[in-house]
């Protein structure tokens, strides 16, 4: 088999192969839409930590609004300052208001439902 030829069959076999974890990335919604569909996933910031997220907690709301308080924990670099982060995980990202938590940052998200 030539170079190319393997070149080529290798580069299709594993961009098929990623089409699951694309296609499961594209089902779950953005972070804020479903924030416990994301637990698990690793985030990369602009300046350079990276956090995984660990745990979602629903907060008491109302009728009119949703909030939910997300638990991250530094898996690389230094945890980030307080302030608002972009946080990249594959083809999605989210800009973050992120504080000091007991654990590793914290993002307070308080989402107004849409009146029907």
């Amino acid at each position: 088999m030539k170079r190319r030829d393997f070149f080529l069959s290798s580069t299709g076999a594993a961009l098929l192969g990623s089409l699951p974890c694309v296609a499961s990335a594209a089902l779950r919604g953005s972070l804020l839409d479903d924030p416990q569909a994301w637990v698990g996933t690793a985030f990369h910031t602009t300046d350079g930590a990276m956090l995984e997220l660990a745990e979602v907690e629903k907060l008491a709301g109302d009728t009119y609004s949703d909030q939910v308080r997300l638990r991250f924990r530094t898996i690389a670099g230094s945890a980030p300052s307080e302030g608002t982060h972009l946080l990249a995980s594959g083809w999605s990202s989210e800009s973050l208001f992120l504080q000091s938590g007991r654990e590793g940052p914290v993002a307070c998200v308080n989402r107004l439902r849409a009146l029907a």
